[in-house]
Order: structure tokens, then C-alpha cells, then sequence
């Protein structure tokens, strides 16, 4: 067996010192639950277009995504964010004018604005707190506006883009729920989402919970500098 530290990537050693968890290995984790972030986040290859967050938490989940965020930024990545629950805007209507006018949504928005930067994005973050079983209503409501996203044939319009999910709850069990992941990840595709990560935050109405967890920072931080690498 390799020492601990002999398969850690470089790039998060001083990350590593600072939260006092010298003996991460990513290798370890593999088999491991993982989280997902609660917001939208997007990049481009060249690292130089603004990032988006779509922080469906305003909790521990917020605190994840700010780790990937950070991730991001220390690879070349610039990071936008939004708070879904700060934020007004309308469910989808059904009018299907994204099938009509160029893909694009009729309804007006900030929501819409951040769609657009989506439709250029190389890859996207969804984060969403857990509430009695399902994501929250505002992140529900954020997956249907992304109806553009797919054709009439329910294929991607703008390409293949990697995808990460953060979701936080207050039971302790990491896996409880997988069925209900496992069964909203089955859209994905029809979005162009390539998911390529799923972070789960357990204990979550601990205010502090995500912070003291210095191998889930670790883990989202990973995130971060992988979907922009």
C-alpha cells in the first residue's frame, strides 16, 4: 500500500495543511458517497469567462459550493454566483416558445439571463438542500426552465458539458436517498450534462457541520479545479 500522501494531488497540499488533514488520498474516496453541490456553476476552456453558481441552499450547501467555486477560481476560472432563494423568478409556463424561437425562453428574468450563459457553458454545478425526500422547489422549478436546453427530440442544443451535482440533508446516512439521485440524474443527458460528480453533506443542520469537515472541503475543492482541468 502506497504511503498516505503518495497519491494526493499536488495541488491541494496547502489546502491540505490549512485544514489540518494531511492524510488525504483521493484514491481513498473513490468508493466513497460523494456530494453535490448546490449551485450552477460555469466556465469556459479557456478560463477566462465568468463562472455562474445557482446556489439552491442557503446553508451548509452554500458552504460546498463556495469550496468548488474556490477551486475554480485558484485554476483560471472567474465564478458568478446566484442565490436561487433570493432570486425572483416564474417556473416554467409550457408555452413552448423555446421550441419555436430559437431555443431561447420567453419569459424575461434573471433566471433567464443565467440560461444564457448555460447554453455556452463547458460545465455546470446544480445545488439543492433536500426537503422531505426531493430537492427544493426553487432548484425543481430551475431543472424545468432548462427545457431550452434540449430539441424537440430531447438532445442536447449546445453540445455535451460537464456536470456536478451538491446536495445537503439533516440525516446522517450518506446513502439515503441515492434512488432519488439515481432518478433525477436520468435527464441529464437530455440537458447535455455529463455528470461527472455527486457531493452529499449529511448532518446538515449543524450551521457548522460543513465547515469543521476539513476531507468534504478537500473533496469539493477537488471538484472544482477538476471540471475546469
Amino acid at each position: 500500500m502506497q504511503p498516505r500522501t503518495a497519491c494526493r494531488p499536488a495541488a491541494f497540499e496547502a489546502l491540505a495543511k490549512k485544514e489540518g488533514f494531511e492524510g488525504y488520498r483521493s484514491d481513498e474516496l473513490e468508493n466513497q458517497p460523494r456530494v453535490v453541490c448546490k449551485n450552477l456553476f460555469r466556465y469556459t476552456k479557456n478560463f477566462v469567462s465568468a463562472g455562474v453558481l445557482m446556489n439552491g441552499d442557503c446553508f451548509e450547501g452554500a458552504t460546498v459550493m463556495n469550496t468548488v467555486a474556490r477551486g475554480a477560481q485558484d485554476n483560471g476560472a472567474a465564478v458568478k454566483t446566484y442565490t436561487l432563494f433570493k432570486m425572483k423568478f416564474m417556473a416554467c409556463q409550457s408555452c413552448f416558445n423555446c421550441r419555436r424561437e430559437k431555443g431561447d425562453c420567453a419569459i424575461n428574468g434573471e433566471v433567464t439571463a443565467a440560461l444564457q450563459l448555460v447554453n455556452t457553458a463547458d460545465a455546470v454545478v446544480v445545488g439543492s438542500p433536500i426537503y422531505m425526500m426531493p430537492m427544493s422547489g426553487p432548484v425543481k422549478n430551475l431543472y424545468d426552465r432548462f427545457f431550452p436546453l434540449m430539441d424537440s427530440d430531447y438532445k442536447p442544443r449546445h453540445g455535451t458539458k460537464k456536470f456536478a451535482t451538491v446536495y445537503s440533508r439533516g440525516m446522517s446516512d450518506p446513502r439515503m436517498f441515492e434512488s432519488y439521485f439515481e432518478y433525477t440524474a436520468a435527464m441529464f443527458p437530455c440537458f447535455g450534462f455529463d455528470l461527472v460528480d455527486n457531493i452529499v453533506c449529511v448532518d446538515a443542520n449543524d450551521p457548522e457541520r460543513a465547515e469543521r469537515d476539513a476531507e468534504l472541503k478537500i473533496r469539493a475543492y477537488e471538484l472544482g479545479k477538476a471540471l475546469v482541468g
